[in-house]
């Protein structure tokens, strides 16, 4: 750590140890990542520079042609640590809003984990492919002080006036991704319904909740069933099956 805070104080946020590569965000723009650095690394020795990520790129990428076998970098720092940032250097050197949020530290930050694959035919890119895993599904009924649901949501709601969005009751109508604007719309509707609790603890939504009927009809649902198996949950023990009613905290 004393060595990390003496190179961080002098400048350099890479640190290099043994195969792993060190990056410490200073949260500001560096003049480290132009075209001029790139140069700096390119069929070079790369462990007689300093570190960096494209020192990183091109010993994998020089891996890869001598070796002929796949590389892979893995990027791993906790949240907001800039990840994201770290991978699209990465991939700068060899030639992402349905999954980012604001967080207390980054305004951007992704919230699940990316794998991410270069293909490359006689030292040269011929493709791409991404997958991705571990979304953050928590964020979508909560979120912590001074932190926001996912960017699509809000992006969605600022285009609930325009006259082309008509169908969703947030005013949307586009042919193209209609199913995907349609479950967008369901889902901060669905987080807009209220749930009731009686004397018995018996948990219900009333029929007069316009933001439960919305829901439903968005994506054709049986209001009657849908508001039954929105407060009860059925566990299957065998050959026997048992309905439960869930209390307030479990809806």
């Amino acid at each position: 750590l004393y060595n990390l805070e003496s190179r961080f104080n002098k400048s350099p946020i890479y640190t290099k140890c043994g195969i792993v590569l060190v990056a410490i965000n200073p949260y500001e723009v560096l003049s480290i990542y132009g075209n001029d650095t790139i140069q700096l690394y390119r069929d070079q020795d790369v462990q007689l520079l300093e570190p960096h990520i494209f020192a990183t790129a091109e010993l994998s990428y020089q891996s890869m042609v001598n070796f002929s076998r796949n590389q892979s970098i893995i990027v791993s720092e906790e949240s907001a640590a800039g990840k994201t940032v770290s991978a699209k250097y990465a991939m700068r050197y060899f030639a992402n809003a349905f999954g980012n949020a604001k967080t207390i530290r980054n305004d951007n930050s992704l919230r699940f984990g990316k794998y991410i694959e270069i293909g490359f035919l006689r030292n040269h890119i011929c493709g791409a492919s991404m997958k991705t895993y571990l979304l953050e599904k928590s964020r979508v009924i909560y979120q912590a002080q001074d932190e926001r649901n996912y960017h699509i949501f809000y992006q969605l709601c600022t285009q609930a006036n325009q006259s082309e969005m008509k169908s969703l009751a947030l005013c949307i109508e586009n042919k193209v991704k209609i199913s995907i604007f349609r479950l967008l719309s369901a889902i901060l509707h669905l987080g807009n319904v209220i749930i009731n609790e009686d004397e018995n603890d018996t948990t219900f939504v009333k029929e007069s909740d316009k933001s439960f009927s919305t829901f439903c009809s968005l994506l054709k649902f049986d209001e009657n069933r849908m508001r039954t198996w929105l407060c009860n949950k059925r566990i299957k023990t065998g050959v026997e099956v048992v309905n439960t009613t869930l209390n307030l905290n479990q809806v």
